[in-house]
């Protein structure tokens, strides 16, 4: 187990972040990460859907278009607002993972992606906990997780060395587990864990312009939230062979996709 510290808190970052950037389009790239796993989740626990954690709502406006019953928390205001100024059909509201305002057995699938490493210590339990107390049993949990491994450790430094070397005020920013703790906190959840899947969300060379698809080199976050981080073809290439043969050390999130222990109803 690693921590994460930056300049700003988690809560100040992430309201910083979706305050700059519009409400996602629905996300169209099924082939790469959340999507393909949130795919591969719903359709094995059909039914009433939570994303926890829908930020600027790339996947909950995905499966609202594809007419699934879906609702989406979000625990920065302005994130929903914007949702519901570009769709007001939507289903959102703002709430609190560890203090979730359904009744208990209210879903059949909960997508977290991103979520569970904003909290650190015992919040990170409270959260699993109350996630798994508004499921159904059998009901299909899919979450990614910060993982603690050489990828994030890169790219922690380029972040500290960006932000002045790590001099000034230091929040707590993201935990980073390795898979066996990431395991470990979903069982002691109540989760029986089926698939733990190494994961590049956006790839450590997608950070330098040289190995962007973009064909200005620029980073554009409403877009590639969207579409995915592409690489170009050289990237690819690197990022391909780094995956094949260390993928524990450069994805940057494991993907777990678990059941809710208990017989289905």
């Amino acid at each position: 187990m690693r921590k994460t510290y930056r300049a700003e808190d988690t809560k100040t970052y992430w309201g910083k972040r979706w305050s700059r950037i519009p409400a996602d389009a629905a996300m169209t790239n099924a082939s790469v990460y959340p999507l393909r796993h949130a795919t591969a989740a719903v359709a094995a626990s059909p039914g009433r859907i939570l994303e926890a954690g829908c930020g600027a709502g790339r996947i909950l406006r995905h499966f609202h278009q594809k007419g699934c019953d879906i609702h989406g928390i979000d625990y920065i205001p302005e994130a929903v607002e914007k949702l519901r100024l570009a769709d007001p059909t939507l289903s959102v509201s703002v709430g609190d993972v560890t203090a979730l305002g359904f009744p208990d057995a209210s879903f059949d699938c909960v997508l977290a992606f991103g979520l569970y490493h904003n909290f650190d210590g015992p919040a990170v339990m409270d959260a699993l906990r109350e996630t798994a107390r508004c499921m159904k049993p059998g009901a299909v949990l899919c979450a990614s997780f910060r993982a603690d491994n050489l990828c994030n450790a890169v790219n922690d430094w380029l972040v500290r060395r960006r932000q002045g070397g790590g001099h000034g005020p230091r929040a707590f920013h993201k935990l980073n587990l390795t898979e066996g703790e990431f395991r470990l906190v979903l069982e002691l959840a109540g989760f029986a864990v089926e698939r733990m899947e190494y994961v590049e969300n956006m790839s450590l060379l997608y950070k330098f312009p040289l190995w962007r698809a973009a064909a200005d080199g620029r980073m554009h976050e409403d877009r590639d939230r969207s579409a995915g981080y592409a690489l170009n073809a050289p990237g690819r290439f690197i990022q391909d062979g780094l995956m094949r043969f260390f993928p524990s050390r450069f994805c940057n999130v494991y993907v777990a996709t678990a059941r809710k222990a208990g017989d289905r109803p």
